[in-house]
């Protein structure tokens, strides 16, 4: 007979109600609100009502969602009537505000329209993201000329000149392929492979390359692998350089020139091949322009190195001879000499050949993303106080002033907090009057350093390498103080809290963006079948960790983002469990879903209904198992009190266990102990505690009891555990045995029957009240079922059965019920008694106090949105679309009417389409039930 340890509410219940100076049990029992899992609220391109907002609110309310961060995204979803940034937007964000306060619910305001970064139509392009531009033009000495300096590139009308410098062109620079004779030939390899070759008539001496090259198709991210090539003596081609080119990232292009430096080679031929990656645009949507192969010394990957972007590229090592490098003592500053209004230089140049720069600034051109059409502007400038206070005081400030001290502020329900999501804005280099700011933090002149913003080589790489590394400096501190710093004072004026993804591809290190926030914020995707990425947030808890509190702080997390395959409906909480349990044992103590799209329709028709374009998980009151849920929200209310309270103490990792260490002002230590183990386990943990009994408590029911199978082992004490599926569970040492904490009575099975017959099973569709029951004399899978309204079935199924237990109990036995395989979440009523909500494996349930000879049994069971999306591809379409995006609200939805063409279902993204051939989810009751009866030994 099987022997196991039932962790019954029978055993725990004779816990006593504890002692008010009992704080930490109290914590565990009755958590406090800001131990409630929250909610990112996506307010859809102005598709909002307030009898949506009302019913997001009461279904957050009615699950423990304890907060919401309202954001404005459009995401491809079509406009609605509510326009950003319009008197009739700030009273609804007020209506939707006081309406959370009503509920107890938590208010957090996206700083923006988009969720990246800060900016709107408040920015001018003179207060927007700046970047250095300049031009180049040599010019032949020996007298006095009028010289037309070409205006540097510009975006959104905005350039603004710093200065004119000129230098004498390098000896090794005046050697050029154009002089050589050079011949070009490209070829088209594949849909994603180009080959450019060079040839010569004679060898040709070559130690730098250098092209400007992107993408002509916007796209989010786009790599393309560069390598240079040459033909040897022997005819053997060798690659010389090798380098993976960061093209686009979201929607900044880089079109600055790249330059990469290698030993010195003499050939004839020389190859440049360029590959992307096949999920990448085709190869003819790239364009390369300004291809060199010269003698030139270049700082290598000078883009990177002078944050004109912040891309993942490598640093290579460079090298430059004197006849290469420009000296400092040799560049002249002519700004005094430049006319701006018309570009033109009044110069006598001294004898030979002069490279003058005329240097400016323009806007990056980056636009706050993904807004609604009012919401859209340009990026903040984020090394001026002005920038981030401009949209501070245009939309949260303004809204304070709208919501007054009662609603906003140092309140505990409204607004009380303010985000900046990760970062996504590009990068930034200048800002006005830089040049002075630099100045005053390094202690000297800038201007006779700028063409290493050229990328040449001034005094040799070391001198050029410590101008670049003070350079960088100084823009990450400006960056930190009056973007981050500033936006922190402003909300700390209203008494607004902050909160920062201090991470992203940012001219600042995460170290240095992050820690003037209150809330520290991470993020981390969910990818059924993968390994669990976990730096981000390994990354922010332990920045958070260098600071003076510790890490003892809310770490919060942007959670359970992701991709448009890894969800559309296909998760439930069970899903989201191992990897949340990850993430608690990282550091995390805050689950913020990604996402909860607001639901402006209140039609029980319009389901699954709002997406968020692809994005995210369906995290909403229309998903099937919403209401459903409660179980699973309370054990992260349990989890995140304690991971919230007391102070960390240490974590480790037994490769599939892992433990996060807090010790509690009783002198309590705990441990939250987690194992994304696929099947029930065994395991035996060590930890660093010494005279003292370990006690269980259990996040998920809220019981404690004794430790069973425990013993000390050289100073430490190991316990065995019992972990189911995804299991976990809170190893308490406490100074004094919490009162009422017992060990479980150790049972084994006496007996074990099948529960079967004819089940009678109804259904419940948000959809339609119109199926009809079925009987089942076996379970199985609804997908298996011949009737189409069952075979494609989402919705409540309820099993309902009436059988005759055969065994006589005896006394002290307990009797649990079984369901075996559940799709996906199942609550069980027995006799009329109806037990809690069953939403992870095993779906096993202790029915004792109900149990008879003669049963009536009662199993409802929650399945997916899948099938029914799936099936509702058999009939012809109602709406029109753009791809997978919706095109256009249609009007049966605005009038609130059925389809016109029989479909069930109405979403705004097309995650399911016929032509993907897609399988049908197991779904409802596929069992075997039993009814297991356990007994003393």
């Amino acid at each position: 007979m099987k022997k196991i340890v039932l962790f019954l509410m029978f055993v725990c219940a004779s816990v006593s109600v504890f002692a008010k100076e009992d704080a930490l049990l109290n914590t565990f029992r009755s958590p406090p609100p800001s131990a409630r899992p929250e909610v990112w609220w996506h307010w859809m391109n102005g598709n909002v009502s307030r009898e949506g907002i009302v019913a997001d609110l009461d279904a957050m309310a009615a699950v423990g969602i304890g907060g919401v961060t309202i954001f404005d995204v459009d995401c491809e979803i079509p406009p609605g009537s509510l326009k950003f940034n319009t008197p009739e937007w700030f009273d609804t964000v007020k209506f939707a505000v006081m309406e959370a306060a009503k509920r107890r619910i938590a208010v957090c305001l996206a700083n923006c329209s988009g969720y990246s970064t800060a900016g709107g139509p408040w920015i001018t392009p003179s207060n927007s993201m700046k970047i250095v531009s300049y031009s180049i033009t040599d010019v032949a000495g020996g007298g006095e000329t009028l010289i037309d300096l070409a205006k540097p590139r510009s975006k959104h009308g905005f350039y603004a000149d710093v200065a004119v410098v000129a230098w004498p062109v390098p000896a090794a620079e005046m050697e050029s392929m154009e002089k050589a004779g050079v011949k070009m030939n490209v070829v088209k390899r594949n849909k994603n492979e180009l080959e450019c070759e060079f040839s010569f008539p004679e060898p040709y001496r070559a130690s730098c390359w250098e092209c400007r090259i992107f993408d002509s198709v916007r796209r989010w991210l786009m790599t393309c692998d560069a390598a240079l090539s040459f033909q040897d003596d022997s005819g053997k081609w060798k690659k010389v350089s090798s380098e993976l080119l960061y093209v686009r990232f979201d929607i900044q292009e880089d079109e600055n020139i790249r330059s990469f430096s290698f030993p010195e080679i003499s050939a004839r031929r020389w190859r440049l091949v360029l590959k992307t990656d096949s999920s990448c645009s085709p190869i003819e949507h790239f364009k390369v322009d300004s291809f060199r192969l010269s003698r030139a010394a270049r700082i290598s990957n000078i883009a990177n190195k002078a944050n004109y972007v912040c891309m993942a590229s490598p640093w290579r090592h460079y090298e430059a001879s004197p006849e290469q490098i420009v000296r400092k003592k040799d560049i002249i500053d002519l700004t005094p000499a430049f006319d701006r209004a018309s570009g033109q230089l009044k110069w006598k140049a001294p004898a030979g050949l002069w490279r003058v720069m005329r240097v400016g600034y323009t806007s990056n051109g980056m636009v706050s993303h993904p807004t609604s059409l009012n919401g859209a502007g340009l990026e903040c400038d984020k090394l001026s106080k002005d920038g981030i206070t401009t949209v501070f005081n245009a939309y949260v400030g303004k809204l304070c002033d709208i919501l007054g001290p009662s609603y906003a502020g140092n309140v505990e329900f409204g607004l009380n907090n303010v985000l900046v999501d990760s970062w996504e804005a590009g990068s930034q280099n200048w800002t006005h009057a830089f040049e002075k700011e630099f100045a005053k933090r390094c202690g000297y002149d800038i201007v006779p350093y700028l063409p290493i913003l050229a990328g040449m080589v001034v005094d040799g790489p070391e001198a050029s390498e410590r101008f670049l590394a003070d350079f960088r400096g100084v823009i990450e501190k400006m960056l930190c103080e009056n973007f981050a710093g500033t936006l922190n004072d402003l909300c700390h004026a209203r008494g607004l809290k902050t909160s920062i993804e201090s991470y992203g591809w940012l001219p600042a290190s995460s170290t240095a963006y992050g820690g003037r926030e209150d809330i520290t914020m991470a993020e981390f995707w969910i990818r059924p079948g993968r390994e669990i990425n976990s730096h981000r947030v390994r990354n922010v808890v332990a920045l958070a960790r260098t600071r003076p509190d510790k890490g003892n702080r809310i770490i919060a997390a942007e959670a359970f983002t992701a991709f448009p395959d890894d969800d559309r409906w296909t998760l439930d909480p069970f899903a989201f469990k191992g990897t949340g349990d990850r993430m608690y044992a990282l550091g995390i103590n805050r689950i913020i879903y990604h996402r909860y799209a607001h639901q402006p329709w209140t039609k029980g028709h319009l389901y699954p209904g709002m997406t968020m374009g692809q994005w995210g998980s369906h995290y909403e009151r229309t998903n099937t198992w919403w209401f459903d849920q409660k179980g699973w929200t309370m054990y992260q209310t349990r989890s995140q009190a304690l991971l919230q309270a007391g102070t960390f103490a240490g974590e480790k990792n037994y490769g599939e266990i892992y433990w996060i260490h807090r010790r509690y002002a009783d002198g309590t230590d705990g441990f939250f102990v987690a194992m994304d183990n696929r099947e029930e386990k065994n395991v035996s943990v060590l930890f660093p505690v010494e005279g003292r009994r370990p006690e269980l408590w259990d996040a998920e029911t809220g019981e404690i009891s004794l430790a069973a199978d425990w013993y000390e082992q050289s100073g430490d004490i190991v316990v065995n555990l019992n972990l189911k599926p995804s299991g976990s569970v809170f190893v308490m040492f406490r100074p004094q045995v919490t009162p009422g904490a017992k060990v479980p009575p150790m049972m084994s099975e006496r007996a074990v029957d099948e529960v079967s017959g004819e089940w009678t099973v109804s259904f419940k569709a948000p959809y339609s009240d119109a199926i009809k029951p079925i009987v089942m004399k076996k379970l199985h899978s609804l997908s298996e079922h011949e009737e189409s309204d069952v075979k494609y079935f989402a919705g409540h199924a309820t099993y309902n059965l009436k059988w005759r237990d055969p065994l006589s109990r005896k006394k002290g036995d307990r009797v649990v019920l079984d369901l075996g395989t559940v799709k996906n979440l199942a609550s069980v009523t027995v006799n009329g008694c109806e037990y809690p909500v069953m939403w992870r494996v095993p779906f096993r349930v202790d029915v004792t106090d109900s149990w008879k000879e003669n049963n009536e049994i009662s199993i409802r069971v929650t399945t997916l949105w899948p099938n029914r999306l799936i099936g509702d591809e058999l009939l012809p379409l109602d709406s029109k679309w753009h791809g997978n995006d919706l095109a256009e609200i249609p009007d049966w939805v605005k009038k609130g009417l059925k389809s016109p063409t029989g479909r069930h279902t109405f979403t705004t993204h097309y995650h399911w389409r016929k032509r993907d051939n897609n399988k049908l989810l197991p779904s409802g009751l596929i069992g075997p039930v039993r009814r297991i009866v356990f007994s003393s030994p």
